[in-house]
């Protein structure tokens, strides 16, 4: 099966997990879980499908003997241990092989989803450009109904962006941030984002979709320009994503409680291209000088005063 959807706090196939991870009767799960025996049979046979090892034995029911590395339940069960986060997320729209996470959330198109892919086939970034989404990166979007003005929406990007950077720090990663929407270890792309907005109304959907290379290989044509966290950590993609959904979820928390100045503050400082000469290139128009600042409305200020709120940034010597 390709696709599987679940509610946050409601699914009950996560507390089966956690009940045969020893040995378990199904008439004991069907009991403690008010389901029948019918139940719990397609219950353990929907988790094999999904990856899960388990072991059955006449007299003693049911035992789990591995999880899979990532799957939908494991999704909900890390999403359910981050304080009120049903405020964020409350379905998971989970696929093994998907076209977009961006698109299929769009055309889901409702607040407080996740959908996530273990492989995009038409993984896109900023300006339609293709985003290698192999197994073994983390790709999933969020879709959101923001409280803001609409001219704060765009904050957004770059909240997420240090979202993702404070993230990986906290893994030991020296992650920095590209404006407007980069992720970089060692001046190589491990991350892009690609923020939407749907309808030009109060209250927008946002979908934040976000692609994190982490034990994926990078393509040839692409490893003098990106990297995978698995060249510098082990780490599993469920510790990654669980760190940045937290980072996100605070973050964003933050910037819908009027804090962007604090926001602002901490992206400067984890900042790879403040300092840097860039040129910026918008359309048919260039801007280049020295980056110096993020201003208050969230562009790029330059040092002549220029301020640049969207574009491709390049850096020169």
């Amino acid at each position: 099966m390709n696709y599987y959807k679940t509610e946050l706090l409601k699914d009950y196939n996560i507390k089966l997990i956690g009940m045969i991870e020893d040995w378990c009767s199904g008439f004991k799960m069907a009991k403690e879980l008010g389901i029948s025996r019918t139940a719990v049979w397609k219950a353990i046979a929907k988790l094999k499908d999904m990856g899960y090892e388990i072991e059955t034995r006449k007299g003693k029911g049911y035992k789990l003997l591995k999880k899979p590395e990532i799957s939908a339940y494991e999704i909900v069960s890390r999403l359910e241990k981050i304080d009120d986060i049903v405020n964020l997320i409350e379905e998971v729209y989970y696929y093994k092989e998907i076209g977009s996470t961006n698109e299929v959330a769009k055309k889901i198109g409702k607040s407080k989803i996740l959908v996530f892919a273990e492989k995009q086939k038409t993984g896109k970034g900023r300006l339609g450009r293709r985003w290698s989404s192999e197994y073994g990166g983390l790709y999933f979007s969020i879709a959101l109904t923001p409280i803001l003005p609409l001219d704060d929406v765009p904050k957004i990007t770059l909240t997420t962006g240090l979202a993702v950077c404070e993230a990986l720090n906290d893994l030991k990663l020296d992650a920095k941030i590209k404006w407007p929407n980069d992720v970089l270890i060692y001046g190589k792309k491990v991350c892009g984002i690609l923020c939407e907005i749907l309808g030009e109304v109060e209250l927008p959907l946002v979908i934040v979709g976000i692609g994190v290379n982490v034990k994926n290989e990078i393509p040839d044509d692409l490893k003098d320009k990106a990297t995978s966290i698995k060249e510098f950590k082990d780490l599993t993609l469920l510790d990654v994503f669980e760190k940045i959904i937290k980072k996100f979820y605070l973050n964003y928390k933050m910037l819908i409680d009027e804090r962007w100045d604090t926001i602002r503050q901490r992206w400067v400082e984890k900042s790879d291209t403040i300092g840097k000469n860039v040129v910026i290139k918008v359309s048919n128009k260039e801007y280049s000088g020295r980056a110096i600042n993020i201003d208050k409305d969230g562009g790029l200020l330059l040092e002549d005063g220029t301020k640049v709120y969207s574009g491709e940034c390049f850096y020169i010597s």
